[in-house]
């Protein structure tokens, strides 16, 4: 069967920006795709101008793997040093930050995903939309006792000098009755989300959508089960993984290139074996893990009757 054009187009962007300098990374491949309306909104911005891709960058002692930058975006060198500068969407961002890299939202999946679920495929982008900064992952994840292959997908949006992200989806109002939502509420102030709907072609999804309100970071979590089946995430979890302080929209260079070191690991064993992750959170109120989550669902996507979570 020919390959469909969006794979081959993703391809041909690894092949021009990583060469044969990674051979062995058979991880990063291109072309996941999911369903799910809201996230679908989004994913038009990237289509109309930004690359999905992940270039190499020649480092003392390892490779850097970064995201690939829309055109506009204005490159920082980091601040004594003599590799090739990293992107920002933001010329007024500080030199030693950047924005949340692939491999750095790798690491933070890994850690979530447990010892049965683990990375088929992966790829990430990064790109300005209007005065925020969008940080985009999607993941094909399988669950070996289950079978199921899920596809996850990572939306952050950072509000960059201009108007907070909207809380459209942040509460159950709008969702059809045929969809099941429920409140979900952190202890630092954090709300939104946990919804189940059926995609565009009728595949089951769950989505987990939040706003903290210390920054303004909106979080947007989603898992759509593939040939039919549910995900192999359930709606309770997925709205945990949506509270992890470590979804941070920038990261610093040192955090960007340990990550990268550590998908090396990601690559040759899979997520079970990474060690403990690298990032921390970042400075200010936002970086303060929650101790409970308030709502949600259980795994067969039940009401919670308002429970907390641990």
């Amino acid at each position: 069967m020919p390959e469909p054009e969006s794979e081959r187009e993703l391809s041909d962007v690894f092949e021009w920006a990583v060469g044969e300098a990674v051979p062995d990374l058979g991880l990063l491949v291109a072309g996941a795709t999911a369903e799910g309306s809201a996230i679908r909104r989004r994913r038009r911005v990237v289509l109309t101008g930004a690359v999905v891709g992940v270039a190499g960058l020649a480092l003392v002692g390892g490779l850097l793997l970064r995201p690939g930058a829309p055109p506009t975006a204005a490159a920082t060198p980091a601040a004594g040093s003599s590799t090739t500068p990293v992107p920002t969407p933001r010329a007024t961002l500080p030199s030693d930050r950047v924005p949340m890299t692939g491999a750095a939202g790798m690491v933070v999946l890994g850690r979530l995903l447990g010892p049965d679920l683990t990375v088929m495929t992966w790829n990430s982008n990064a790109y300005p939309v209007s005065t925020d900064l969008h940080t985009y992952i999607v993941a094909r994840v399988h669950d070996r006792v289950t079978n199921r292959i899920s596809v996850i997908e990572i939306d952050l949006v950072a509000p960059d000098d201009g108007p907070s992200p909207t809380r459209e989806g942040v509460d159950c109002a709008g969702h059809p009755t045929t969809e099941h939502c429920e409140i979900v509420q952190g202890v630092n102030g954090e709300s939104g989300a946990a919804y189940s709907f059926r995609g565009d072609n009728q595949q089951t999804a769950y989505a987990a959508k939040l706003l903290r309100s210390q920054d303004g970071v909106q979080i947007t979590l989603t898992a759509t089960g593939m040939d039919g089946a549910e995900p192999g995430v359930s709606l309770n979890t997925l709205a945990k993984w949506a509270f992890d302080p470590n979804w941070q929209p920038y990261i610093s260079r040192s955090q960007a290139e340990s990550a990268a070191e550590q998908v090396k690991a990601f690559a040759a064993h899979g997520p079970a074996d990474l060690p403990p992750s690298a990032l921390t959170p970042g400075s200010g109120p936002a970086a303060q893990p929650s101790a409970g989550v308030t709502g949600g669902a259980p795994a067969g996507g039940a009401p919670a009757g308002g429970r907390t979570a641990p």
